[in-house]
């Protein structure tokens, strides 16, 4: 995972963590911002990265995204909710 780059979009109503591999995308988690929390919606890899942690990084970005801005961190993803409950 050396190559991806990640890039957090919040200038949008779907907010969203891009994981950019040769300027192509390969991973999105998308969020929704409140004043006080970020909600976790959607989580997905491209079928040649599934498997490779590329989705629990995500999820862990949006985690040091969330405490960064001092929000708690909900998910409605079933993936991001079960790696938060494992890392949190």
């Amino acid at each position: 995972m050396e190559n991806i780059k990640f890039e957090n979009n919040t200038d949008s109503g779907n907010s969203n963590i891009l994981a950019i591999e040769d300027s192509n995308e390969v991973g999105r988690i998308e969020y929704q911002l409140t004043t006080t929390e970020m909600v976790v919606e959607h989580t997905e890899v491209h079928p040649d990265k599934r498997g490779t942690d590329l989705a629990k990084t995500l999820v862990v970005k949006a985690l040091d995204f969330s405490k960064e801005k001092n929000l708690k961190i909900k998910s409605t993803c079933p993936y991001a909710k079960k790696v938060l409950n494992e890392i949190k």
